[in-house]
């Protein structure tokens, strides 16, 4: 079952391989364009609502590849955008990313 982040938002549709391909590409292009217009950091957007944060959630992550199930699964695709990203950018400048945590219902002892 697909489900949308909030009913305002549209169901997700698993992307196929030549999709994150360019999605991969579109993020390295902005990262490229953040350079030539001189900023100092990039920040890659992993916060809820977001396509990498539907990647690394687990209740929203429904896969059956190589990129859901485990979490060391569910984060190889925004890992693999971040390396994109990093290859591109200075390495005298920072790169951040943000993300979204909930600690769920942890049992007590």
């Amino acid at each position: 079952m697909k489900l949308a982040y909030s009913a305002e938002n549209q169901v997700p549709v698993a992307l196929d391989r030549a999709a994150m391909d360019r999605i991969r590409d579109d993020f390295v292009e902005a990262t490229r364009r953040a350079e030539a217009a001189g900023f100092d950091m990039v920040e890659f957007h992993c916060g809820h609502g977001y396509l990498m944060s539907g990647f690394i959630s687990p209740t929203q992550n429904k896969r059956t590849d190589d990129y859901g199930g485990s979490l060391e699964n569910r984060l190889r695709y925004p890992i693999e955008v971040f390396r994109a990203m990093r290859a591109v950018w200075p390495k005298n400048k920072p790169m951040s990313v943000r993300i979204s945590a909930h600690a769920g219902s942890a049992k007590k002892a």
